[in-house]
């Protein structure tokens, strides 16, 4: 009886491994990304970019072997597709879900919209969207990709803000943000590793961060945002005052008021007194040709009286 009981209690046992095994097969089989998921993610891409038909993208031979598609094993790890005429957009969950992908160029094209999120991009290294006409602010999942080093935006219409995020790209080499809308100020870049860096042509405006990585750079790196000041562009950074604000007169210390007012006074009191002499000098020649006139006649009635004196005596 207790042989049987055994028996039962490991057929219960094997049966439950069976069965975790089964489950656990089943859902890892859930989990692994088909291979075929990268052909589709670039058949998907080329529906929404390739409006003019340009890419040679076909069922019919192997997907590694499509235009600018480079692989390993079954995943893509490379993708070039540089002045191909894509005038398209560039959409979301396309080429973001290739998760092997490490150099992605999509340069000197005509694609349009916002850059996607990219955040399934987890091992990219290299990225080249310039010299196109994308729009609107950067993306965050750009800041979650750890491994770029490379990053040209340059030549496109983005706007925003140049989002502070980009100092904690600890890899960064090389940033070439020219030419497009950015605004606001550029973020205190520090990191040792960067050697190419570009943002000229925007709206940025305030003083360029003192930084040590940041004072390795020209004037050219900065030029054409008209707003920029500070040392490193080599333009003085003026205070920003009120449009039409009132102007408060310079405050002076007691003995320096004094000073000034005895700077004012005197010239006043030089003057007061050189009208003074003249009046008093005018009027001085006037009584005096008025007492000689008056002596004048006088003496000449003296002479008169004398004269008819001595006709009377004679």
């Amino acid at each position: 009886m207790a042989t049987k009981r055994n028996h039962s209690t490991k057929w219960i046992i094997l049966s439950l491994l069976l069965l975790t095994t089964t489950f656990s097969n089943s859902t890892k089989l859930k989990t692994t990304p088909s291979p075929l998921s990268d052909p589709t993610s670039l058949l998907a891409f080329k529906s929404k970019a390739d409006i003019n038909n340009h890419l040679n993208f076909t069922t019919k031979t192997p997907f590694c072997n499509w235009q600018g598609v480079e692989c390993n094993g079954p995943k893509v790890v490379r993708l070039v597709l540089r002045s191909l005429d894509l005038g398209g957009v560039f959409a979301s969950h396309t080429l973001s879900l290739l998760d092997q992908l490490r150099v992605l160029s999509l340069q000197n094209n005509s694609l349009t919209g916002a850059i996607p999120d990219l955040s399934g991009l987890f091992n990219l290294k290299t990225l080249f969207l310039d010299n196109n006409h994308f729009t609107g602010s950067l993306p965050l999942s750009l800041f979650t990709l750890h491994r770029l080093k490379t990053i040209d935006f340059s030549h496109n219409n983005l706007s925003g803000d140049i989002p502070i995020d980009f100092i904690n790209l600890d890899r960064l080499y090389y940033l070439r943000l020219s030419f497009n809308a950015f605004n606001g100020t550029i973020p205190p870049f520090n990191q040792s590793s960067l050697r190419t860096f570009d943002v000229s042509g925007n709206n940025l405006s305030g003083a360029v961060p003192l930084t040590t990585t940041l004072s390795r750079f020209q004037p050219s790196s900065f030029a054409l945002n008209p707003n920029l000041c500070g040392e490193i562009i080599r333009r003085e950074c003026r205070p920003t005052t009120p449009f039409f604000a009132p102007t408060s007169p310079p405050t002076v210390g007691i003995g320096q008021s004094a000073d000034v007012h005895g700077l004012i006074r005197q010239p006043y009191e030089k003057k007061h007194n050189r009208k003074a002499a003249i009046i008093g000098f005018s009027t001085g020649i006037v009584f005096l040709i008025l007492s000689l006139t008056c002596f004048a006649v006088a003496v000449k009635k003296q002479r008169k009286k004398k004269e008819r004196q001595k006709s009377s005596v004679n």
